[in-house]
């Protein structure tokens, strides 16, 4: 489905509205749901409600959002895939994931602290950059920046989140593009941070396993400053 084909049904959305608006009503026409409430209860069964009749994946983090998700297709297939050699060679080097960090058992999530951890972070983040369907995000961005098929663009990748880091080698290659990119071997917590298993060497294991044809050309060892994914594309020859 196209996204430019989507339309809002607008007596839908506002009856949706009047139906939430119901619940915490004021007299004045107004609305109080304060935090922790009946009410805040109330609206939020709801809205789980409605995502749920969208058959929907419904995940709550940490900080009590509500997030609902329908997969992808074909790129997240992929993606999911690419994960999934990671979490094999983990099993291989005989890496043992936390049930209580990674739930899931994605293989996307390390340790609280190592001798590599650069910095603080986030473990609902780290939850949420699994997400495969951020490839399809980067390739949006990359388009939307004009890049083509042979450009050279620039990458700059930490590892404290691998799967965002495995989306953007993904994006660049469906485009074709030409990266060049440099790497941290270091991470923040929960991120790529076991000594025996940095991110440079999960993309060499995607890379000798030829499902990548680029890796990063020089690394970095410390560093507080990259934490996120980041391409940089070069214009004008």
């Amino acid at each position: 489905m196209n996204v430019k084909d989507l339309r809002v049904k607008g007596d839908r959305l506002r009856s949706s509205l009047e139906e939430m608006a119901e619940i915490g009503a004021t007299p004045g026409g107004g609305v109080q749901r304060l935090t922790l409430t009946n009410e805040d209860k109330k609206a939020r069964d709801l809205f789980v409600k409605w995502l749920d009749a969208c058959r929907l994946d419904i995940r709550i983090d940490e900080m009590g959002n509500i997030f609902g998700r329908r997969p992808g297709k074909e790129r997240t297939k992929r993606i999911a895939g690419l994960v999934r050699t990671i979490k094999a060679e983990k099993a291989r080097r005989r890496i043992r994931p936390d049930p209580e960090a990674d739930p899931n058992d994605t293989g996307m999530v390390g340790l609280t602290l190592s001798p590599v951890t650069s910095n603080t972070g986030y473990l609902s983040a780290k939850h949420t950059a699994i997400n495969p369907n951020f490839a399809a995000v980067f390739v949006q961005l990359l388009k939307r920046a004009g890049v083509n098929k042979g450009d050279l663009v620039a990458a700059g990748l930490s590892g404290s989140f691998p799967s965002l880091n495995i989306a953007a080698f993904s994006a660049m290659q469906t485009l074709e593009l030409e990266p060049i990119v440099i790497a941290s071997a270091s991470a923040s917590q929960w991120g790529a941070n076991h000594v025996d298993f940095l991110w440079i060497d999960m993309e060499r294991v995607l890379f000798e396993q030829k499902i990548f044809r680029f890796r990063s050309m020089s690394r970095r060892s410390r560093g507080r400053s990259h934490t996120l994914s980041t391409v940089y594309p070069f214009h004008g020859g």
